[in-house]
């Protein structure tokens, strides 16, 4: 409970940091959705830790672990590329519309000033 108050109290000043990293919209998240993270990234943290090590019991009267496999170390791999990817693309995306943004907007207050000085020419 600790740490999700202390996540809590830290978004404001990291907001600008998130909003740079494209990890936050413009809105605050409340406390109730740092509650649902810490809960739901603790039991996927289990979940996901039982096939990857032997010494995991996770139905406990049983000696073996039954979901120990070597295909989930191949599945986290291809899960982190993919998303890797998948960061970078939305990215390179929000990049291009602000940089294309920008553009426009000085294109046009060129053309604006070009039309104003275009009254005082000689031909």
């Amino acid at each position: 409970m600790g740490l999700v108050y202390l996540m809590f109290m830290l978004e404001a000043p990291l907001l600008p940091y998130y909003r740079i990293l494209l990890l936050e919209g413009d809105r605050r998240l409340g406390l109730r959705s740092f509650m649902a993270a810490g809960v739901s990234g603790t039991i996927l943290h289990i979940l996901l830790d039982v096939p990857l090590y032997s010494d995991i019991r996770l139905f406990y009267p049983i000696i073996t672990n039954p979901l120990i496999s070597l295909l989930i170390n191949g599945f986290c791999i291809f899960a982190g590329i993919v998303g890797i990817i998948i960061y970078i693309t939305i990215s390179v995306y929000t990049l291009y519309a602000w940089m294309r943004s920008k553009y426009r907007s000085s294109l046009r207050n060129y053309l604006k000033m070009e039309q104003r000085f275009r009254f005082f020419a000689v031909d």
